[in-house]
């Protein structure tokens, strides 16, 4: 197979707009939703690192006053266990339901208010959205509620 000259300019042309815009549109993407990707992708996998990007004197998860239970706990040991556990039974229900993190598409800003911001993602297979509410009240974003919009 012969290809001229100027095919292969005109494929290396488009190929190059096309690298363009991916990486165009990767820099643009909101921090919040990436954030919240990255989050969830932790928690999901159950990786302990996740605990850093959530204030659990706040956290709200699925239905859950997560913060008020944690604040109870008053040894640093005990808390640090609570934090591991949380995210291990986080990691072991999605695991449970067979979900698979590909399956939450549409990652986008729900509603943005002072230093609170909502990520939405849609969850097709029981028509449902994920919301994420991160604080940005302090030096970093940090993770207060994560619940099914009702």
């Amino acid at each position: 197979m012969n290809i001229d000259k100027r095919t292969l300019i005109l494929f290396i042309a488009a190929l190059a707009i096309v690298v363009g815009l991916q990486l165009f549109i990767q820099k643009n993407q909101d921090k919040d939703v990436i954030f919240c990707r990255n989050l969830y992708a932790q928690l999901v996998k159950g990786l302990p690192v996740a605990a850093n990007s959530i204030d659990w004197e706040h956290f709200q998860a699925l239905g859950y006053d997560v913060g008020a239970e944690y604040n109870l706990i008053a040894k640093p040991k005990e808390k640090f266990e609570y934090r591991a556990s949380f995210i291990k039974g986080f990691s072991l229900g999605f695991n449970y339901f067979k979900a698979r993190l590909s399956a939450f598409t549409n990652w986008r800003i729900y509603h943005k208010s002072g230093d609170k911001v909502i990520v939405a993602c849609d969850y097709p297979r029981y028509n449902q959205t994920l919301l994420f509410t991160i604080s940005k009240a302090g030096p970093k974003r940090k993770l207060i509620a994560i619940d099914w919009r009702k």
